[in-house]
């Protein structure tokens, strides 16, 4: 799937769970932010994640408390789960942390439909599937996760969700751009050769990294217009985390959720804001 066509498909999620007396999904998903993984990038957070022995401090890592990300792999077996012999894929990640009662971060795996298991005779069902359903606490006791199919609801392991955290930990990480190796110079293979070491261990792996370039920070007056480029219009702006200084002298940390808001004259016209995907390759 084209990243273009995912405000598409949250909004048809949206809207066909939203025809449900409980409509318990639709809140979930109805204007979430926006997520896309390419192939590449499955397939490596998939690796880590199996090489990783502790998750639990990933549930802080999800970049906003809603979500709703596609993974566009191709192989089946990369991501999913086993049903009756038949590698069912997941295609969405969706998750919230503000519906939820208990204050637990909630997590949907889907498939599509028509990949998924068979629904039940004669039941409605939209273009995704929710094949898993999490929650999780602070606590692993707090973990509750479950396989939807049949009608039936069978417990799991929290570890089928485990590869959506590493997703979240890779996209803090910087961006690896090449590799390459710096061979030994004429000197270094001289000395090595008189004392015997292999050339092989003078090899040295360089890599360039990239890292995510940050926006510069600037302050707001009190009409929401910022320093230095004053607004004539109304914006709404999207809620964001922000490390938030507290304690003695404000010397410690805490990451906090700034709720969205509008910012500009509050007599100017609005400015609708626009969808956005935020596409990780």
């Amino acid at each position: 799937m084209h990243p273009r066509q995912l405000p598409k498909l949250r909004d048809e999620v949206s809207a066909h769970y939203d025809q449900y007396p409980s409509k318990t999904v639709s809140p979930m998903v109805n204007g979430a932010p926006l997520y896309w993984a390419s192939d590449a990038q499955v397939t490596q957070t998939c690796r880590m994640s199996d090489e990783l022995d502790d998750h639990s401090g990933m549930l802080d890592y999800a970049p906003t408390p809603q979500g709703f990300l596609w993974l566009d792999h191709t192989e089946a077996a990369t991501l999913g789960a086993a049903i009756r012999g038949h590698n069912v894929p997941f295609r969405v990640f969706s998750w919230d942390r503000t519906h939820d009662a208990e204050g637990k971060l909630s997590i949907i795996a889907w498939c599509l439909t028509k990949e998924g298991p068979l629904p039940r005779p004669q039941k409605d069902v939209g273009p995704l599937f929710p094949f898993v359903w999490g929650r999780f606490g602070q606590e692993s006791t707090d973990h509750d996760v479950r396989v939807i199919y049949a009608g039936r609801s069978v417990s799991a392991e929290p570890t089928l969700l485990h590869p959506l955290m590493a997703m979240w930990y890779r996209m803090t990480l910087p961006r690896f751009v090449t590799t390459s190796v710096s061979r030994p110079t004429t000197a270094q293979t001289k000395r090595a050769r008189n004392t015997g070491r292999s050339l092989q261990e003078l090899d040295v792996t360089l890599v360039d990294v990239t890292t995510r370039p940050r926006k510069p920070s600037s302050t707001s007056d009190e009409t929401g217009a910022t320093a230095g480029r004053p607004l004539d219009y109304r914006q709404k702006v999207s809620g964001f985390w922000r490390m938030q200084h507290y304690g003695p002298e404000n010397s410690l940390r805490k990451k906090i959720w700034v709720d969205s808001y509008e910012r500009g004259p509050e007599d100017a016209p609005k400015r609708p804001k626009k969808t956005t995907v935020n596409v990780f390759k």
